[in-house]
């Protein structure tokens, strides 16, 4: 009993919160994430999570500041049109599909596009979403994404520009973003185990993928026409 209230008293230190993020408290979504960032051995400042379960009209975009755990935002995210309608159900990395691909991705050089200043994506989680360069995969700002109503894009996780912008000041060159399907996404997961306390500080690659999984080691155990559908 008393080593429990000691192990409760240093969750609740004010020292131990601010250095790091109790994982324990994070949704199912957060924590996939941090567990492939933790894979990857990265240690951004800002965490993006795009969570696809969610239909497109609800504000499934969440950007957590991974100093504090706090999250700085909430707001709207397409999806592809090669995904389904208004809840994603197919997810792709063929190039043509126009599909949302699942995984982690690097948020990478800004660059003036046809849409505005917009962010290029690495795609970390091969199989899953590393032909996100290849298939023009970029975070940019788009119309079509609005309250009240979302349209969808050709693959990008597009957001409206005044986020785009807020999001730079914030600092998306130190940026990840997390794209989750829910149960879909389980199938790519990377079998972490996360510490309590989570620190960008002390990053630690640990990193125990599943059988159906190969993180950044080719030929991963994976439909042949790199393509996923969520029950």
């Amino acid at each position: 009993m008393l080593k429990e209230i000691a192990l409760c008293a240093a969750l609740l230190s004010p020292s131990l919160v601010h250095a790091g993020i109790i994982t324990t408290a994070l949704d199912a979504p957060t924590r996939r994430a941090l567990e492939a960032i933790q894979c990857a051995g990265l240690a951004p400042k800002l965490l993006l999570v795009a969570d696809m379960s969610q239909p497109k009209d609800f504000p499934r975009l969440k950007v957590i500041d991974l100093d504090t755990g706090k999250t700085l935002m909430t707001d709207y995210v397409a999806h592809g049109v090669g995904s389904g309608t208004t809840v994603p159900k197919r997810f792709s990395n063929v190039e043509g599909s126009l599909a949302t691909s699942l995984g982690l991705y690097r948020i990478s050089e800004r660059y003036h596009g046809v849409s505005g200043w917009s962010r290029r994506l690495d795609g970390l989680t091969q199989g899953w979403n590393n032909n996100a360069r290849q298939r023009a995969v970029v975070m940019h700002p788009a119309t079509y994404v609005r309250p009240g109503h979302v349209g969808r894009s050709e693959g990008c996780p597009a957001v409206r520009n005044e986020v785009l912008v807020s999001l730079e000041k914030q600092g998306l060159s130190d940026a990840v973003l997390w794209i989750d399907g829910g149960k879909s996404v389980e199938k790519c997961g990377t079998g972490n185990t996360l510490p309590v306390i989570w620190s960008r500080k002390d990053p630690v690659r640990a990193c125990q993928v599943q059988k159906t999984f190969a993180w950044k080691i080719p030929g991963p155990s994976f439909k042949s026409n790199g393509v996923y559908a969520s029950n």
